[in-house]
């Protein structure tokens, strides 16, 4: 086994069961059953015995519809896990330098490391704003640069003018991972048409709560796309997620519609946290919120609320350690966290 791979930490987030799960940034909203009944009806007319669609055009053709982009231009796979994987195996050779930021997704440097990349970060600012200037300088010898905005765990994002900025001051790739695009409304497509080497990720696991179904897609120029089809395994995309996506895809109000109400929860949320004395928490522009308790340990915090039966995200990445994540969920859930949270705290 390779050192690299052996020097791995495992990656493991709790899965308790019978408890409020606001840890893995999922859509608290299951997929409505008339809607899972046509895919079920669906499945029932896909021979199983035969190897899905190699190219999933009718998935493909929605997407086009629903982000208002060329389908040419639209690289589906399974998971957005798959399409960073991808855009890693296409972009660079062993040896490459790729710019991540910190604190970021833990899998962009997991799968760098893997890769045989030479992996660097660019920390946030306070507060964990994005600092522009030290990103452009350090994208000047990347030949990759990737990043979520907003960025997972911290809620943050980096302004489309910041992005084109960093576009315009290095010759290397850029891939903007959008997977918490349905919560910000902002998005930095449109630049793709000025800048070849711009790349944007998106996954249907949160706004779309298909996170157990596995479903990403990458936006490009159609050159990359053709390269990019070539890199990716045969057949990685089943016609399960095929089905499911193009089902949902279909009418696109209901993803908007349980997007605008976490958001409202996520507002209503924040709000009462910054009530709370010892509470600093971040705004967000995601589905979840980053807080932390001044003068209590996060691990304590953590356990206390898992005692209560919530399940909350805590970390022990530099800077992260005395830091917590929550997942916006349903009102009660939300409410069942905040009573959790003042009682390990001792406020009413």
């Amino acid at each position: 086994m390779r050192d690299c791979c052996r020097r791995l930490k495992p990656y493991i987030v709790p899965q308790d069961e019978g408890v409020v799960k606001l840890n893995q940034n999922e859509s608290p909203f299951d997929v409505p059953e008339e809607i899972k009944e046509r895919i079920f009806d669906r499945l029932r007319r896909v021979p199983w015995n035969r190897y899905p669609r190699f190219d999933p055009g009718p998935l493909r053709a929605r997407l086009a519809n629903y982000t208002d982009f060329p389908a040419a231009g639209i690289l589906t796979g399974s998971s957005s896990n798959e399409i960073i994987q991808t855009v890693m195996l296409a972009c660079c050779e062993p040896g490459d330098v790729v710019v991540i930021i910190e604190p970021g997704f833990s899998i962009y440097p997991r799968l760098g490391r893997i890769l045989g990349l030479d992996v660097r970060s660019v920390p946030l600012g306070r507060d964990f704003r994005f600092e522009p200037d030290r990103l452009i300088a350090a994208n000047r010898n990347a030949r990759l640069t990737i990043f979520a905005s907003p960025n997972n765990p911290t809620g943050t994002s980096l302004a489309v003018k910041e992005i084109d900025r960093l576009c315009r001051g290095g010759d290397g790739y850029l891939a903007i991972d959008e997977a918490y695009y349905e919560f910000d409304a902002e998005t930095c497509q449109a630049l793709i048409e000025s800048h070849p080497r711009l790349m944007v990720i998106r996954t249907f696991s949160k706004a779309f709560g298909l996170a157990g179904v596995r479903l990403g897609y990458l936006l490009a120029r159609p050159g990359i796309i053709e390269v990019m089809d070539k890199v990716k395994l045969p057949f990685s995309l089943g016609f399960f997620p095929q089905i499911c996506g193009a089902e949902l895809l279909r009418d696109p109000r209901l993803v908007r519609q349980s997007a605008a109400q976490i958001v409202r929860e996520r507002r209503a949320v924040m709000k009462k946290l910054a009530r709370l004395k010892k509470v600093r928490a971040i705004p967000s522009r995601a589905n979840f919120i980053l807080f932390q308790v001044r003068g209590m340990p996060a691990p304590r915090i953590f356990a206390d609320l898992r005692k209560q039966g919530v399940l909350i995200r805590a970390f022990d990445a530099p800077r992260l350690d005395q830091w917590l994540r929550v997942t916006i969920g349903r009102p009660g859930e939300n409410e069942k966290f905040l009573r959790a949270l003042k009682k390990t705290l001792g406020v009413s």
